[in-house]
């Protein structure tokens, strides 16, 4: 029997830029994790930012939402929210080796491990024009 998982991603916007973070092995990511139980989505966006990266956010809105097979019994639905970062201080986990505040185009030349913002960016030709 398939097991599904609920995750989340955040793309995280301060000042016209984008947060992207880097894993250990070299890959973009954004910060996000899973829903544990008796978690909302929103709840667990909010903890898994802070836990990541320090900072605040304010969700906005969904932008993206997209189902993979992390193993071939285990199927993940994830969305990824619009945030605006609020406040604190950045500091990054262990999760994470880097992180970089991009500009959309920018985001435009990324390949990220899983489509955190595919249906977003191709069902909105001027989808960056929200972090201006």
């Amino acid at each position: 029997m398939e097991e599904t998982a609920i995750g989340v991603k955040g793309l995280v916007v301060h000042g016209g830029k984008i947060l992207v973070l880097t894993t250990p092995d070299g890959k973009a990511d954004l910060p996000g994790g899973k829903v544990e139980r008796g978690e909302g989505s929103e709840e667990c966006l909010l903890r898994e930012v802070f836990e990541e990266t320090g900072l605040s956010v304010e969700i906005l809105y969904p932008v993206a939402w997209w189902i993979f097979h992390k193993k071939e019994s285990v199927r993940v639905k994830r969305t990824t929210y619009l945030c605006r970062s609020t406040g604190g201080h950045f500091r990054l986990s262990a999760e994470h080796s880097r992180h970089d505040w991009l500009g959309p185009a920018e985001i435009e030349q990324i390949t990220f491990r899983w489509p955190y913002l595919e249906g977003y960016k191709n069902d909105n030709s001027n989808w960056a024009s929200e972090f201006y």
